[in-house]
């Protein structure tokens, strides 16, 4: 999957670091969650925001969809989650329309950047990202993983520890989405001379010169023995 992920210069007013000091750890929660994302788009809005991000998720999200749909000939991508310091009304950190995954007009999600962990926003992009990919919320009796360990990525309600698994029910639901044509837009290798950070070794696909890439060493702490470059 394709994803391009802009971060408004709200976002950024909350932190003493660049982003290049958040990015990593973020993708590399969301790759976990859902193998095979590839981060085509990273844009920071340093000058001024594109869009009107207010406390109403519903018109933040409103907004976000028709600005990727205007720029999408600009930065082509599967999906784009947008991420904003911005706190929404109510309880909600995210919102996310369900089923659109590939859709060039609503494949995409909001996430409020609310905790001091990156790892915070990053599973709330995972849990917007799969109601894209057609998961619902968690049902009685689907989430088997232990509350002290976060619990499940799409329970209604979540918080720290945050949340790192996908449960059978959640697995049913994408199934479901997949077989009825859902996803098309999947299947494509990436361009990988278009990535964030570009060809390297650790991305998680194989290049020219490399034998093996299994990604990096920080999801699977033996990709960078087991990958084998080329002088070239």
């Amino acid at each position: 999957m394709e994803a391009a992920i802009p971060g408004p210069r709200t976002t950024f007013s909350r932190f003493e670091f660049g982003w290049m000091d958040i990015h990593f750890p973020l993708i590399c929660f969301t790759g976990t969650s859902f193998q095979g994302v590839a981060l085509i788009g990273l844009e920071i809005w340093t000058d001024q925001d594109k869009i009107a991000v207010s406390e109403n998720p519903y018109t933040t999200l409103s907004n976000f969809l028709s600005w990727r749909r205007k720029q999408f000939s600009r930065i082509r991508n599967d999906n784009a989650q947008l991420i904003t310091g911005v706190r929404f009304s109510g309880s909600t950190i995210g919102l996310a329309p369900l089923l659109v995954m590939c859709s060039e007009y609503q494949s995409g999600g909001i996430n409020s950047d609310y905790s001091q962990s990156v790892l915070g926003v990053a599973s709330t992009i995972a849990h917007e990202m799969g109601h894209n990919f057609g998961l619902n919320h968690d049902s009685e009796g689907c989430c088997t993983a232990n509350p002290d360990d976060g619990g499940c990525i799409m329970a209604k309600a979540s918080g720290h520890p945050f949340p790192k698994t996908f449960n059978q029910c959640n697995k049913r639901d994408l199934k479901t989405f997949l077989d009825s044509g859902g996803g098309k837009c999947l299947s494509n290798m990436p361009n990988t001379k278009t990535m964030y950070g570009g060809q390297r070794c650790g991305n998680g696909y194989l290049e020219e010169g490399e034998e093996c890439d299994c990604g990096e060493a920080e999801v699977n702490p033996t990709a960078l023995t087991q990958m084998g470059l080329s002088d070239q």
